[in-house]
């Protein structure tokens, strides 16, 4: 059987080769939170959530578990793609992740509705990551993803993913500051520098006609979503 084919590599792909793990981070889906995961698996002290934002996305000690940063050879990649064991996992987000990019420009510019904004773009084309599509940004027709969650019940699926690899007792249960219980995901996120509150926003700003354009233009990400067992078998 030919080897599969490596990729150009998703911008935020991380990796524990010691839990098997391979998670693409998105942005606007919480990719500062699993960026701090991976800091803290990786033993950095200041892995801590009330760090700067840009620390975790600008950190050299990103390198420790960075796809594009790692000298991972075309056969280990080729051995990672084909063990059903090794999980590989990605977490999408429906229209939420659309409104938090609007939310984002309009934040810069001030002078784009809502509807100018769905009107200009062109997700399966546009080179901004905040709101290509997600199957694009994360390479699902290249890589084969056996973990694909629902960010719109992120509590759950991060929970289920973490205890699938081994990593929830010791990295995602305790620690989380900013509220909630102390686990990953549950802390205030409306002390976050990147809080929106695009959940709220999406009723007041999606007209019916407005819904179904993002929705056609979503419609390869929706199909990920709608067809994925949410990957909470064991692994082998």
């Amino acid at each position: 059987m030919p080897a599969l084919l490596r990729p150009a590599l998703p911008p935020y792909l991380m990796i524990s080769e010691e839990h098997r793990f391979l998670f693409c981070g998105i942005p606007k889906v919480g990719l500062t939170e699993w960026l701090h995961l991976f800091l803290r698996v990786t033993g950095d002290s200041a892995w801590n959530t009330t760090r700067p934002w840009d620390y975790v996305h600008y950190t050299a000690k990103r390198q420790a578990f960075s796809m594009k940063k790692l000298q991972i050879s075309a056969q280990r990649w080729d051995e990672i793609m084909r063990d059903p064991g090794f999980v590989k996992a990605a977490l999408v987000a429906r229209k939420t992740r659309y409104t938090k990019a609007f939310l984002d420009v309009t934040r810069r510019t001030g002078n784009l509705s809502f509807s100018d904004f769905v009107s200009l773009q062109n997700l399966s084309s546009t080179v901004d990551l905040h709101w290509r599509l997600q199957t694009n940004v994360c390479g699902f027709g290249h890589i084969p993803y056996n973990f694909v969650g629902d960010f719109g019940r992120v509590q759950e699926h991060a929970r289920a993913l973490l205890r699938l690899v081994g990593l929830w007792d010791t990295f995602g249960a305790h620690d989380w500051p900013g509220g909630g219980d102390g686990s990953m995901f549950s802390r205030n996120t409306t002390q976050s520098k990147h809080f929106t509150g695009a959940s709220e926003r999406v009723a007041m700003l999606f007209t019916p006609r407005l819904l179904r354009k993002v929705e056609d233009e979503y419609r390869a990400d929706y199909a990920v979503i709608n067809s994925v067992r949410w990957g909470l078998q064991e692994r082998a």
